[in-house]
């Protein structure tokens, strides 16, 4: 990882069954809740706080996202619910989904909404496990979706630095021009 950056990679694990063996699908259905409204439980015409994507970029409605869940936590013992973040760009969905590409036998396939409306850009993926990941498959798993997230931050931080750049000489060309000293 790049030296000061703080890219966050968390992961929450959550169980497909209740206390006594039987399916659940209230773990997914709470997460992907949260997920796209900010609480477990949305209210009646409250707005999604993004759009839902797959590892395939295509979009997806939040409806179609639910049955998927639920068809899913019931062919898998656990629900991961992993937050993937960067401090100083905003990134799109592609540079999230490039993120979690790292390693598609542990993330795929998934469902990842970006959320806009925080201070920190940010985007949160639900996937499945059949079974608990080793710690250090896991730490592993989790670095390497971290250099990518610190990558695209760089590129992205690039880009924003070459528009402002371009923007600045526009701007003065155009105060030159109007002051009358261009020639």
């Amino acid at each position: 990882m790049a030296k000061g950056s703080r890219a966050f990679v968390g992961v929450q694990l959550q169980s497909n069954q209740t206390p006594t063996g039987r399916p659940s699908i209230v773990a997914v259905r709470q997460a992907a809740h949260y997920v796209a409204y900010g609480h477990r439980w949305p209210h009646k015409g409250e707005q999604l706080r993004g759009e839902w994507v797959g590892e395939d970029g295509q979009r997806h409605s939040h409806e179609a996202v639910l049955a998927w869940g639920k068809a899913e936590a019931r062919a898998h013992r656990y629900t991961v619910h992993a937050v993937l973040s960067v401090p100083r760009v905003r990134l799109p969905a592609d540079d999230y989904r490039l993120a979690l590409a790292v390693d598609e036998a542990i993330s795929a396939p998934y469902r990842m909404m970006v959320h806009e409306d925080t201070h920190y850009s940010h985007a949160h993926a639900l996937f499945f496990w059949d079974k608990r990941m080793e710690k250090e498959q896991y730490l592993q798993w989790q670095a390497d979706v971290q250099a990518v997230l610190v990558e695209r931050e760089a590129v992205q931080m690039a880009l924003t630095q070459e528009l402002s750049a371009g923007q600045e000489e526009e701007i003065g060309q155009t105060r030159r021009q109007a002051w009358g000293l261009e020639i």
